[in-house]
């Protein structure tokens, strides 16, 4: 039966197997309720047969009958006592049916009947030894024998009316129960008998619904031979060998074959035999699988096919559904190609952006750093002037530049940002006075808001926050003369939710204009901005930057009123936030600056000679790692785009070599700031990669950040002791002399021998418990105002939990030590 038949028909098995099991369970119920009357007509039946009342009653006549035979024969001496002797066996057999009977157990529970017994026991027990011995014996007790007797005969006839009540109730119950089982016998004769009424119209009723199956059934058919006939798709049935036994009408289109000849095909004739090498049976329910098939003129083409099973008349047979795809997939092939072309543009335009953002960020580089340094030479106003304009010229490159890269980051969904603790106080306080020439030249005023402690503690990408308010302090100063921009800050809901507002007293925007003004490439034309043009990019690039920080960005404004800009972004520190390393970077630093460009080494140089380093140059990648492999360097400063071998491979070198600078951080200078190539600098070794154009600032903030990132404890204990015990005297003679002063002459000398004796025995022989030695040794250092070896003791402690570094501040320390003994004994002078 086809399934869908089969599906027809459940409810009427079902119905059919219900009658069946309701009629089989009440023939079973009146067969098990005719075996309950049978049994209960016997057991009526054995009741009346033991003829109860008489077996009790008799009971009685037995008693009676012993005490008149023994009181007769009290008075008869010569009478033999034989009577006596039968009429007490009587009596005991009597009892004895009582006692043991089955048909008297339920009697015998009654309490009762059961004392009442007992008693008689109790004198047939006593009696019996009597009875069967001598006469002589038995005789003088005949006159007690009988009065016992008729004792036990009031016994005994309780027992009697006891037993009939109770075997009449019992009878009662019986009969009442005969009668129930046989209502019940009944009730079930008649329920069958409606069951059977139920059966024969159900029966009508299903040949009724067999009629219209039947005609459904037909009608199914012939729906379903015309859904095959106009199918799109083409259908091949074949048998377990692959023998074609059916197909529609698009089969023989697709394969361009009559009926007939199809028919007399097997389907590998049809599809690559390579295809199906088991044939259609391991592809039954597996889904949509693509091969190809052959064409009456030979030519193949792609299919899609789906094959299920399915029962035939004599064996299973199997179902294909055939699709020609020949159309989908040349269409998927020139998608293929338009996807390779699309990525191949991408791959271009971001070389394109790689080569563009080092060939503008190099030149702008040496310029800005170049200023940079110039701010600090003595200029006269001219001079003051020239550079002022050439710095905001250049910055304003810059910002076109970072502007065009960001919107294509952006696009490329390539807009990264890099949060840390921040003080979001200081940048507007920072901003605000860098961009307040600017806005002097327009007559305008620029103030910072006042100041929210929680604020000091933000954390966000510092400089996509700086980005984001100079976009919209630079557009604020573009369309306001002689007015005012102010900057603020709010704490809406603490650092979870921060407003920076940028509100001008310029030229206003129109309903139109607000509605458009975060797009790229957007001038609003008014009557005295084009002094200022731009690119228009730097609010559609500030839009994007505040999406990638999970914030909100808004404007509010009405012409000739001024403006309203703010940004709503989440600045709240995460509860295990690393913290930013110290910008205080240590002086007399040994740091090797690999740069090729003759301009940049001549900025980055003056930069680092200036905060007191030690710098050694090298023009390429390969210098680089000769000089790297010779000699420890604390910091490296390696460029990324250099002829012969660049900073990447040179850092992968230096790394692998095993030298004496493999392990000191790498600082990565570089002009391509695409995070694609950001990240593959930092994979081939660098610690930290730095942005081009640099400023000193920067460039301190980031040596700082390549020294902790560079996971070496030695340069916060060893590196920075040894620069601070440099760079502090021996002896502060201050301190000494205003604790003499204090002490006295002679507790001041005392103190200072017991400190020189503590000194000779830790430094002679360590002790064990070296950091808790160290560590007060050095309090006693500060206060006698040895403060080198304060600074080295300090390090000593830091470093005593790491075997590797306790040796080198243990040596350094004791050096400091000899250092500063010398001039305790020789006298207290301040040495460096």
């Amino acid at each position: 039966m086809p399934p869908i038949l089969a599906r027809q028909n459940m409810p009427q098995l079902l119905r059919r197997a219900a009658l069946t099991l309701a009629a089989g369970l009440m023939v079973a119920g009146i067969l098990v309720l005719g075996a309950s009357v049978r049994k209960e007509l016997q057991a009526l039946a054995t009741t009346g047969s033991d003829n109860i009342e008489w077996a009790l009653s008799q009971a009685e006549v037995e008693a009676i009958a012993l005490s008149q035979e023994a009181l007769t024969a009290s008075h008869a001496p010569d009478v033999p006592l034989d009577l006596v002797r039968l009429r007490f066996d009587l009596l005991y057999s009597r009892v004895k049916v009582l006692e043991e009977g089955p048909l008297f157990a339920g009697l015998r529970t009654d309490p009762e009947v059961a004392k009442g017994l007992a008693r008689v026991e109790t004198f047939l027990m006593n009696t019996a030894p009597l009875v069967d011995g001598p006469e002589a014996q038995l005789r003088p007790l005949l006159t007690r024998l009988s009065s016992q007797a008729e004792t036990a005969r009031h016994d005994l006839r309780d027992i009697a009316l006891q037993g009939i009540a109770h075997f009449a109730e019992i009878s009662d119950v019986r009969r009442e129960k005969v009668a129930a089982t046989l209502r019940r016998v009944a009730a079930l004769t008649v329920a069958l008998v409606a069951l059977l009424g139920i059966t024969v119209m159900a029966l009508m009723r299903l040949n009724l619904l067999n009629h219209r199956v039947a005609e459904s059934e037909r009608q199914t058919r012939s729906r379903l031979q015309a859904i095959l006939t106009t199918a799109l798709d083409g259908i091949l049935v074949t048998d377990r060998n692959g023998v074609l036994r059916g197909c529609n009408t698009a089969a023989e289109r697709m394969f361009g074959y009559p009926r007939d000849s199809l028919l007399e095909l097997s389907l590998s004739d049809l599809v690559m035999p390579d295809a199906l090498p088991g044939g259609l049976a391991p592809l039954s329910g597996q889904g949509l699988v693509q091969c190809q098939a052959r064409h009456s003129d030979g030519a193949a083409f792609p299919i899609e096919m789906s094959v299920s099973a399915a029962e035939g008349p004599d064996s299973p047979i199997h179902v294909a559904f055939v699709r020609n795809i020949s159309n989908r997939v040349a269409a998927e092939k020139a998608l293929r190609r338009a996807h390779d072309i699309a990525v191949a543009g991408d791959q271009a335009k971001a070389d394109l952006l790689a080569v563009m953002s080092h060939e503008m960020r190099t030149p702008l580089n040496g310029l800005l750093g170049t200023l940079d340094l110039l701010r600090r030479e003595e200029l006269n106003d001219r001079m003051k002037r020239y550079a002022a304009i050439m710095e905001r010229s250049g910055q304003l490159l810059l910002r076109h530049v970072e502007d065009v890269l960001g919107i294509a980051q952006a696009e490329a969904g390539q807009l990264t940002v890099l949060p840390e603790p921040l003080d979001l106080n200081a940048l507007i306080a920072e901003l605000v006075e860098a961009q307040a020439g600017q806005a002097e030249q327009h007559g305008n005023q620029l103030i910072a808001g006042a100041p929210e402690a929680a604020l000091a503690q933000a954390w966000g990408d510092p400089l996509r926050l700086r980005q984001m308010l100079l976009n919209l302090i630079g557009n604020a100063l573009k369309f306001t003369e002689n007015g005012t921009v102010t900057v603020e800050a709010e704490a809406l809901d603490g650092l979870s939710l921060v407003e920076l507002r940028v509100i001008d007293t310029g030229i206003g925007i129109t309903e139109v204009n607000r509605a458009r003004i975060f797009e790229d490439f957007v001038t609003l034309d008014a009557s005295y901005r084009r002094s200022n043009g731009g690119t228009g990019l730097g609010l559609g690039i500030t839009r994007r930057m505040v999406q990638a920080m999970a914030g909100e960005i808004g404007v509010e404004s009405e012409p000739g009123e001024g403006s309203l800009f703010w940004i709503r972004l989440p600045l709240a520190p995460p509860v295990d936030g690393a913290k930013e390393p110290d910008c205080d970077v240590p002086r007399g630093l040994r740091v090797l600056l690999v740069e090729d460009d003759q301009i940049n080494r001549f900025v980055a140089r003056d930069m680092l000679e200036s905060d007191g380093h030690v710098v050694t140059e090298a023009t390429d990648g390969a210098k680089g790692v000769a000089e790297a492999e010779c000699a420890r360097f604390d910091l490296i400063l390696m460029d990324v785009s250099m002829p012969q071998m660049d900073g990447v491979r040179a850092t992968r070198e230096i790394r692998a070599g095993g030298g004496p600078s493999a392990q000191s951080p790498i600082l990565g200078l570089t002009a391509h700031a695409q995070p694609a190539e950001v990240e593959r600098f930092r994979n081939a070794g660098m610690t930290e990669v730095l942005h081009k154009p640099v400023t000193q600032a920067v460039l301190r903030r980031m040596i700082a950040r390549a020294l902790k990132a560079s996971g070496s404890d030695t340069f916060q204990s060893g590196q920075v002791a040894a620069w601070q015990a440099r760079s502090t005297p021996l002896l502060a003679s201050r301190i000494r002399a205003e604790l003499r002063a204090a002490v006295g002459e002679h507790k001041f000398a005392q103190l200072n021998d017991a400190f020189i004796q503590d000194a000779v025995r830790f430094f002679s022989a360590p002790p064990d418990d070296l950091a808790l030695q160290a560590h007060r040794l050095a309090g006693v250092a500060a206060v006698l105002g040895a403060q080198a070896l304060n600074v080295q003791l300090q390090a000593l402690e830091s470093a005593a939990g790491n075997p590797e570094e306790v040796a080198d501040a243990l040596r350094a320390a004791r050096e400091c030590w000899l250092q500063t003994l010398s001039q305790v004994t020789d006298g207290d002078t301040e040495s460096r």
